[in-house]
């Protein structure tokens, strides 16, 4: 789960030639998921128990500003609500070592 997070960081930071690892804190949530912050902002949120998948939400862009949309997990007006399986940033894989996901 690590090398996905490191991997997850590097790609979506949108500044991955200046990241240090020392700018990123990883806190266990109530649940079995994650909060990653950095430089003590939040920057995704790694959900485990809502969904048939692991699932990144909210992300949030050097600036601050939401990358994900919000709906199914928020309700937002204005926002379309199709597609209630797209979650967030997921990953998904088959026949790596026998396993599917």
């Amino acid at each position: 789960m690590r090398s996905f997070l490191l991997l997850v960081l590097v790609t979506f930071s949108g500044f991955a030639s200046t990241l240090i690892a020392a700018d990123f804190v990883i806190q266990k949530t109530k649940g079995k998921g994650l909060i990653i912050l950095h430089k003590g902002k939040p920057f995704a949120e790694y959900v485990v128990d809502q969904a048939n998948k692991p699932y990144l939400y909210p992300v949030h862009g050097p600036t601050g500003a939401a990358m994900t949309r919000n709906y199914p997990m928020k309700l937002v007006e204005g926002e379309r609500h199709d597609h209630p399986h797209h979650r967030g940033i997921n990953f998904g894989h088959e026949g790596i070592d026998g396993a599917d996901s």
